[in-house]
């Protein structure tokens, strides 16, 4: 099943994600797919579905989601991707990845 957009709570705000599930029931193993400075792309959602191929679950969350739209892949962007990343905290982040990790165990 290629790759979706799921939604998930944190911090009292909605979190949308990048998922791709095994369409078979039960448990798998599953991975978070940290963004690189460009956010949750089509390279990252790539890499989210080619975890299907292997046999996991995989979700990317946004970094940078306090921030407003999730990916910036423009050249021209770079300076207000690199201020997002300069803006984002150890808790921001940790919140994310708890997040996601919570949508996976659910």
């Amino acid at each position: 099943m290629p790759a979706s957009w799921v939604y998930s709570n944190v911090n009292v705000s909605i979190m949308e994600s990048c998922l791709a599930q095994l369409k078979a029931a039960g448990n798998h193993p599953a991975m978070v797919v940290i963004q690189e400075i460009r956010g949750v792309n089509s390279r990252i959602q790539s890499e989210v579905d080619r975890l299907l191929s292997q046999g996991y679950v995989g979700l990317a969350p946004p970094m940078f989601r306090h921030e407003g739209p999730t990916t910036t892949e423009l050249p021209e962007e770079m300076d207000t991707t690199i201020a997002r990343f300069g803006r984002c905290t150890d808790i921001d982040i940790l919140s994310y990845i708890r997040a996601a990790v919570d949508y996976i165990e659910a």
